[in-house]
């Protein structure tokens, strides 16, 4: 298995993930033209993209979709409920497949499950992805660590996890009330401090790449959400060989292998 990021934070989100030979894409916020771009600084091609699936309806995670999955002929995997809330993902509905929340899918060989998260949008869904005896999952966009995210990450060898914002650049920052309010609630967005507490308890040996990501352009900083997550975990004796990146907006990561 291998994946990188292609791209992370409030203005779009895109990852890359492939096993046993087949490629997809966990969204698509970015344009079709950076996509490509990113997919071929990582010696990757378009066209040989099997599958795009999605999260959640927000612009960050579908904005790319439509070029690029009618441009390479690329099926759309999200929930009908998620569909409802974004009927103009793409104008060839027949690229449209429905996948239903909780329950996993055989994608080419590949295990997929979409697993329910908090988070204010119509149905969303994180991913975890396993092939073999490897797990990668993609956990970003939740408002708090339900059960089903402290699962997920305590099974998998790589996972994307959510680190938005630094709770003082929010509470000090020139956002509205009402929009710190959704930042920090329960359906919002993880912040450093939480992420890192989720890590700190729930984290395993197992977990040997964690990638910080969605990291907030206003709210936070890669220094602040690195010291954050090193400062708590560093009590952690048995995860000291953990590899910590973090994805961005401009360029892709790279590539991440397991074997």
């Amino acid at each position: 298995m291998q994946t990188s990021a292609l791209a992370s934070g409030s203005s779009g989100n895109c990852f890359f993930i492939e096993a046993n030979n087949i490629s997809f894409l966990i969204d698509a916020g970015i344009s079709c033209k950076q996509i490509c771009r990113r997919l071929e600084d990582l010696n990757k091609k378009p066209e040989n993209l099997k599958g795009i699936f999605i999260t959640h309806e927000h612009s960050d995670h579908i904005k790319g979709v439509d070029v690029l999955a009618r441009k390479f002929s690329i099926p759309i995997y999200l929930t009908n409920k998620c569909h409802d809330n974004c009927m103009h993902i793409t104008s060839d509905h027949s690229l449209v497949n429905h996948i239903e929340k909780d329950k996993e899918l055989d994608f080419h060989g590949i295990k997929i499950l979409p697993f329910s998260k908090n988070h204010d949008a119509n149905d969303p869904v994180s991913f975890s992805i396993v092939h073999k005896d490897k797990k990668i999952s993609v956990i970003t966009d939740i408002g708090i660590a339900c059960d089903n995210v402290v699962k997920h990450l305590k099974e998998s060898n790589i996972v994307y996890f959510e680190t938005n914002h630094d709770i003082q650049m929010l509470e000090n920052g020139r956002y509205p009330a009402y929009l710190k309010k959704r930042i920090s609630g329960d359906f919002g967005h993880l912040s450093n401090y939480a992420a890192a507490l989720c890590i700190l308890e729930h984290a395993t040996p197992k977990l040997h790449h964690l990638i910080l990501s969605h990291l907030s352009e206003n709210n936070n900083t890669e220094e602040i959400a690195l010291k954050t997550i090193n400062g708590l975990i560093s009590t952690r004796k048995d995860l000291e060989n953990l590899k910590i990146n973090i994805s961005g907006r401009h360029k892709p990561t790279e590539l991440i292998h397991l074997t």
